[in-house]
């Protein structure tokens, strides 16, 4: 008895509790005592134990877990992954984090309060019961609610936007516009104390020193940052001459970031009369405001270099068109000198092209000639043609063609009168040759008849049928009693069914 206490007190106090509500239960047919040495460090004789059956170890499982009172209402955040909505309405899905991964069901009466619609890779706040599906094992959260955390919430409005300038088609490539080639002002929406607004800065002394620089101090952070970027780029916009604008910021959260995320920022870009460029975050991070620029650099320094060309590129550039220059005059020269060489050829002696032409002039009127002749011979066949033609089609012409052509149609008529009358006349032989042969059919039939007689009348069954028998010996018929022994057993056909008989006495007749 001492023992038992003191192995009951080495367990949990909430088995302890369970152990004693178990007490007295026939159902389940579990010992306490044995249980509480299953979990006991004393050592345990083999066979002093009674198994248990997995229900009965889920439902200790499932009691401690429902019965813990921080698990009946936990709220949960994490990444939905697996997400399944059932036909019956019901959403079956996980949340997972960088540790573990928690099993949860979200019932169709519940999950119809939800005010968005979950995905895969959201992050959200689940708020429910830890419970255990005793049929499968587990144990999972019973969701009674769902929210979005507040980066999912950004996620979800940064897509709504999206799609609507997408439908708008603002972030189709064929509204974008191509930058100047040697811009002469460019405006700079940026904060003043960036290092982002430095570097383009530098850059732009650097590669094109020639560019008047704008520049539009404005907050990147905050609520008042998308109202200052909007009236920044107005700003630029309206004192006019400026060819290109860049607008940007370093990188930071979604959070951070959202400022160029903002719907009016997107839309001030895109009616902006200048080419803009965007320089936003890191590469990784794609804003509303890079989807509606003309184009979008990974880093303020690539956005100067977008925007102006290089001197070094521009001093070579200048050369090679030096030098290609030279070549074609040098070309150009060299031709018109090959040109005038053989204009003075020619020039030299004009009869001879004068000769030339009159001896062309000469053949051509042969030609027409020999032409005209050959079209005067067709024109006197085509007439020749044409009278026969109206010689045929005079009245007696015509009235012997007709005759000609209705002593052809009393001809075919005449010829297909006959081959109907000899095509009816095979038909009519035809039919009386049928008519004689079902005559010699009903002849046969009679005899078919007798001889089907006579063939029933010689049939065994026929015999049997007037109540005769036939008696079998092994297999063989029987036909006189000197081959049956007494004592032997026959088998005895009769017409319907038969007997197996014993022989008794059997009379010889001699």
């Amino acid at each position: 008895m001492r023992g038992t206490q003191r192995d009951r007190s080495c367990l949990p106090s909430r088995l302890r509790r369970y152990q004693d509500r178990r007490q007295g239960e026939d159902s389940d047919k579990i010992l306490p005592r044995q249980r509480v040495n299953s979990f006991s460090s004393a050592p345990v004789e083999a066979g002093a134990l009674s198994p248990l059956s997995v229900t009965q170890v889920t439902r200790i499982v499932k009691r401690l877990i429902e019965g813990e009172e921080r698990l009946s209402h936990v709220a949960v955040l994490g990444e939905i992954f697996n997400f399944k909505r059932h036909t019956s309405g019901h959403i079956y899905f996980s949340l997972k984090d960088k540790g573990s991964v928690l099993n949860c069901v979200f019932f169709r009466g519940r999950n119809s309060t939800l005010t968005f619609k979950p995905a895969e890779g959201m992050e959200v706040i689940a708020e429910g019961q830890v419970q255990v599906y005793e049929k499968g094992g587990r144990y999972q959260l019973n969701v009674a609610r769902m929210i979005e955390s507040g980066t999912g919430a950004l996620y979800r409005k940064y897509e709504e936007i999206k799609k609507r300038l997408v439908a708008e088609g603002l972030t189709s490539a064929d509204r974008k516009r191509p930058l100047p080639p040697f811009p002469r002002r460019i405006g700079l929406v940026f904060s003043r104390d960036s290092a982002g607004l430095r570097d383009i800065l530098k850059v732009l002394r650097r590669r094109y020193p020639l560019a008047t620089v704008l520049i539009r101090s404005v907050p990147v952070e905050g609520a008042e940052a998308a109202p200052e970027i909007v009236r920044g780029l107005r700003e630029i916009a309206e004192r006019g001459g400026v060819d290109v604008v860049a607008v940007g910021r370093g990188g930071g959260s979604i959070e951070s970031l959202w400022a160029f995320n903002s719907e009016e920022v997107a839309r001030t870009i895109a009616g902006l009369p200048m080419p803009v460029v965007t320089a936003i975050g890191h590469e990784t991070d794609t804003t509303i405001a890079d989807l509606v620029a003309d184009r979008r650099a990974a880093t303020p320094t690539e956005a100067a270099e977008l925007m102006t060309p290089s001197r070094e590129e521009l001093l070579q550039r200048l050369e090679s068109h030096r030098w290609t220059l030279r070549d074609l005059l040098v070309r150009r020269i060299e031709s018109h000198g090959s040109h005038l060489s053989q204009l003075r050829r020619i020039l030299r002696s004009p009869g001879r092209e004068i000769d030339s032409r009159i001896q062309r002039i000469s053949e051509l009127l042969e030609r027409l000639h020999i032409r005209a002749h050959a079209a005067m011979e067709g024109y006197d066949r085509r007439l020749e043609r044409a009278g026969a033609v109206l010689m045929r089609r005079t009245p007696r012409g015509v009235l012997m063609e007709f005759s000609m052509r209705l002593q052809s149609s009393f001809k075919s008529l005449a010829a297909g009168l006959r081959r109907h009358r000899e095509r009816h006349e095979n038909r009519l032989r035809f039919v009386r040759g049928r008519l004689d042969a079902r005559k010699h059919w009903k002849r046969h039939e009679s005899r078919l008849g007798l001889a089907r007689a006579r063939l029933d009348a010689l049939n065994p069954t026929a015999i049997l049928r007037r109540g005769y028998a036939v008696v079998f010996r092994e297999g063989r018929s029987v036909r006189a009693a000197a081959e049956v022994a007494v004592g032997e057993r026959v088998d005895v056909r009769l017409f319907q069914g038969g007997l197996r008989c014993r022989v008794e006495e059997r009379k010889v007749e001699e």
